[in-house]
């Protein structure tokens, strides 16, 4: 019989996967793939005192683990990855970070089935 929570858990994540997600390009080097990912929450920090104020934006994102598949194998998120978001002709990248000595990345739920992931933005043209 199969585990109620873990049913459960797939289906709202696959909800969320399917109402919420946009797609994105993760990297590791040359290495890339496209996938559906949540954005999560985003933070704008702001670090200095005027005039020489320095904006620093964060953002987590939720993606299916067994998505994440670079080389030819599922990965784990490591610390310099990027996940690049295009809307419309904006086009931002993101940066796997440890964020005041965290983990860079968990999973959301006890059957591993997704993951989050903290990023900075790094670039926006």
């Amino acid at each position: 019989m199969a585990d109620l929570l873990q049913t459960g858990s797939q289906w709202l994540a696959g909800q969320l996967k399917s109402h919420a997600g946009r797609s994105v390009i993760y990297s590791r080097g040359s290495s890339t793939v496209t996938i559906t990912a949540t954005k999560g929450q985003a933070d704008l920090e702001r670090l200095g005192v005027d005039p020489a104020t320095v904006e620093d934006e964060t953002a987590d994102w939720i993606l299916t683990a067994a998505d994440l598949i670079l080389a030819g194998a599922v990965a784990e998120p490591a610390l310099g990855d990027r996940i690049t978001e295009t809307i419309g002709s904006t086009t931002a990248i993101y940066q796997v970070v440890s964020i005041g000595g965290a983990r860079a990345w968990r999973y959301t739920d006890g059957n591993r089935y997704q993951l989050r992931v903290t990023t900075q933005l790094i670039s926006e043209s």
